[in-house]
């Protein structure tokens, strides 16, 4: 199918997200890489002895073609993937990584998060997280709305944080106990 999408939309730019599925795929490595050439017009090849007929029209395939296509390749974590094909991938073009900070994150959050709690819970502890995703606002809110008791230490140890320092976070927000001397015999 990769092939025939290829071939169906020569010389147009191709995006291709959550490309990691390909990078495990040795046919589709070969012609990544030669969709990544950085020649002005790229052979690509079918090198398989049986014939490809398109699936939208049962029309047979050429074996190869050329294209003008540019191509961007969005992937999650593309230093994982470190075969020989892969580095010859990233040769051929521009590695942009795109890693935005937690408060870069925050601040987008608040354009979708309708959970005020929610949004002022990560607020606060921002500065604890390990790891953020706007899918933490996502699933913080959903289990905020279902009444999930324990839902801020879900999502504490899903930013990183372990048992022990949510027991800490949560002794220090814990109102039963005013002084710090209360605090610490616990």
């Amino acid at each position: 199918i990769f092939y025939e999408q290829l071939y169906q939309f020569r010389d147009c730019p191709i995006i291709i997200d959550d490309a990691d599925s390909l990078f495990r795929d040795k046919q589709c490595l070969e012609i990544l890489k030669a969709l990544c050439q950085t020649d002005l017009n790229k052979r690509i090849s079918w090198n398989v002895k049986r014939k490809m007929v398109s699936s939208s029209n049962h029309v047979e395939l050429p074996n190869s073609f050329f294209t003008g296509s540019h191509v961007l390749l969005v992937t999650n974590d593309f230093k994982q993937h470190t075969s020989t094909h892969i580095q010859s991938i990233e040769d051929r073009g521009l590695c942009m990584y795109f890693k935005p900070s937690h408060n870069e994150i925050h601040q987008y959050a608040m354009k979708f998060c309708k959970e005020n709690i929610v949004y002022e819970f990560f607020k606060n502890h921002l500065h604890l997280c390990k790891e953020l995703s706007l899918r933490f606002y996502v699933i913080a809110s959903e289990l905020y709305m279902n009444h999930c008791e324990n839902w801020q230490d879900i999502i504490l140890q899903s930013i990183g944080l372990n048992t022990e320092e949510i027991w800490v976070i949560n002794l220090e927000n814990d109102n039963k106990y005013t002084t710090i001397q209360e605090k610490a015999s616990q």
